[in-house]
Formats: structure tokens, sequence, C-alpha cells
């Protein structure tokens, strides 16, 4: 039987192989971090101005009226309440950059009324030089006797610079979330949510109805496809030095 030979391989064709393993680690590595880097480097979004209101009110013929209303350049809430442990009205809301609250109680004796009223609205300005997306999520809760009524609302609408309204949402028609991507630009997000809460007069019992609603919004920009293409250009070059180099 014959003995295959074995001729061990000159010096320079070992330093030419590790050459090329050496290209292939640095060719990989370059389209990783080309992928990693691009899409940070052109894709972004910025928020300009946001203004906020937040609104309560409740009324009893038996505890009275109270009512609060705050609006700023910054965040706020407003709180109203009348009577106390046992009977009486309740109503809160808070206006933040991308989530609004409201919640409404009331809880009545006989032969009297109750009404509380809750609602924030916020409007936020957003640019982006890519593609975005908007989330936008609702958590709702009511209840109430058989002779209270309670009720909510959460809507939000998308304007561009020339007052074009370009989306809506609305928790009654859209349900509880809704998803959309836009295109790059400047525009006005308008956020809205409202709870309220009723019992009315001449019940031979205690009422009472309660409602809360949240609406959270989220937005970020989509991978810009100049990236991907970049990406692809670096992994061509990265082949041709191999070829090169083979």
């Amino acid at each position: 039987m014959k003995r295959k030979s074995y001729v061990r391989p000159s010096k320079e064709t070992r330093y030419n192989v590790k050459e090329v393993m050496t290209m292939k680690r640095l060719g990989i590595l370059g389209v990783i971090l080309l992928f990693l880097a691009a899409p940070a480097a052109i894709a972004d979004i910025s928020f300009g101005s946001a203004y906020f209101v937040a609104d309560a009110e409740t009324l009893s013929n038996l505890f009275g009226h109270d009512a609060d209303h705050n609006e700023a350049f910054v965040p706020v809430n407003a709180l109203a309440t009348v009577g106390g442990q046992g009977g009486g009205a309740a109503a809160a809301s808070i206006s933040n950059l991308f989530s609004l609250d409201a919640w409404s109680a009331v809880s009545s004796e006989p032969q009297h009324f109750g009404l509380a009223h809750s609602s924030g609205r916020s409007v936020l300005e957003l640019t982006s030089d890519t593609s975005w997306t908007l989330d936008l999520e609702a958590a709702v809760s009511f209840d109430s006797s058989t002779n209270g009524t309670a009720g909510l609302a959460a809507k939000a609408l998308l304007i561009d610079l020339g007052g074009n309204p370009i989306y809506s949402y609305d928790l009654a028609v859209d349900g509880l979330t809704d998803s959309t991507t836009f295109e790059a630009g400047t525009y006005n997000l308008a956020l809205y949510g409202a709870s309220f809460a009723f019992t009315p007069e001449l019940q031979d019992t205690c009422e009472f109805a309660i409602s809360s609603v949240e609406l959270n919004a989220e937005v970020f920009v989509n991978p810009v496809p100049g990236a991907f293409l970049l990406g692809i250009l670096g992994l061509g070059v990265a082949g041709m030095k191999l070829r090169k180099f083979a």
C-alpha cells in the first residue's frame, strides 16, 4: 500500500492564510459596525413645544360644588371633591407628556344626586427626519349601581403644520390599542381623555358610579432603508477584499 506523502506548507503560504483570516474577521466586524451605527446616525425624532390642560368638577345637592382647572407649558393636574365618608363626589385628572389620566366617582344617599367629571388634554410638537410610528394604548375601568351612570372617552389627533388632520383615534371606535406609521415631517399630536360619573335624584336607595381612563402614547423612528443599503455596501466591499487576498 502506497503511503500518502505530506508536504509541509511553506512559510509564505502560512502567512497568506493568516492574512485572509484576519481580513475575514475585519470585514465581518466592519459590516456589524455599519449596521449598528448607520440607523442611529441617520434616523432622529425631536420634540418641540407642548401645552397641557387638566379639569375636574364635582356637584351634589347635598354636599355642594367644587371645581379645579390648570393649564401650562409643563404637566398639570386637577382635583375636586365634595362630601366625605359615606357619600360625596370626587374627580381628578393628570395631563402629562405622553399620558393622560381622568378619574370620576360619585356616591349619593337616597333622594340626592351626585355628579363628577374630569378631563385632560395635551398638545405636543414633534419632528422626525424619517418615517416614524405612533403607538396608542388605553386602560379603562367603570362600574355603577342600577341607577348610576359611568362613562369615559379617549381620543388622539395628528395635525400637520398646515392645520390639516392627518390621523385620528377614538377609543369608542378603534378599541384599546392602535399603531400607525407616518412619513417624515413636523406634526402636532393632540391627546384627550375624560371620565364621567352620575347618580340621579329621587331614588330610594344609595347609588354609586365610578369611571377611569388612561391614554398612553409612544413614538419611535423606524429603521432607515439607506442604513441597510450602507450595510450591504459594506458587505460587498469586504467580499471584494477577501477575494483579493484569497
